[in-house]
């Protein structure tokens, strides 16, 4: 969860979001996140691996909330008011 606020809030991006070509971007701004709102989003994101027996459903939870709305946010993305798109 550090390492994720962490790259996030001073790069936009993770290893992982570079080979993919994506990055976090603040949907006001257009900019990189406040270190602040990129917690909020890793608190959200990782809440599954921290509660073993119902994390499945929290995860679940989380992924089907990308399907929803004309963003396709996820519960992360909107706790941070935050989008993934294309670096």
């Amino acid at each position: 969860m550090l390492y994720e606020a962490t790259m996030v809030s001073t790069r936009g991006v993770t290893l992982g979001k570079i080979v993919m070509n994506i990055r976090v971007i603040n949907i006001y701004t257009g900019g990189i996140l406040e270190w602040k709102d990129a917690f909020l989003r890793g608190i959200v994101m990782f809440i599954p691996g921290f509660v073993r027996y119902v994390g499945w459903l929290l995860f679940l939870v989380i992924d089907l909330s990308l399907l929803q709305g004309p963003n396709y946010q996820g519960r992360q993305d909107m706790a941070a008011k935050t989008s993934v798109g294309k670096g």
